[in-house]
């Protein structure tokens, strides 16, 4: 987006080239774009982060990219294991492992 152009174009390190949410959503993009759909997009499209950006100091924009992109990454994470594909997996599994313990 245009807001963050600048900032992205001219960062050596945070958040690119360096960036967890980029790495996951190259592993997993159809999980990736699955989370953005259902929870990425309607949240900031009621609190935009260029408010933020505008309010930080420059100096604490890269710490807040990084905060953001752990934040985008752990989220990421609990909606994949929350699928009902993972949740038939564990409950599958925890099954077997109780056939096993008798």
């Amino acid at each position: 987006p245009e807001w963050i152009a600048e900032y992205m174009l001219s960062s050596h390190l945070v958040p690119l080239p360096l960036s967890l949410s980029n790495l996951v959503s190259c592993l997993f993009p159809e999980t990736t774009q699955a989370y953005y759909d259902a929870l990425i997009e309607p949240l900031v499209t009621k609190a935009h982060p260029k408010h933020l950006k505008a309010a930080l100091p420059s100096a604490l924009i890269p710490a807040a990219f990084l905060l953001g992109d752990v934040a985008l990454t752990s989220g990421f994470f609990g909606f994949a294991l929350a699928s009902p594909m993972v949740l038939a997996a564990a409950a599958a599994a925890a099954t077997v492992a109780a056939k096993v313990r008798k």
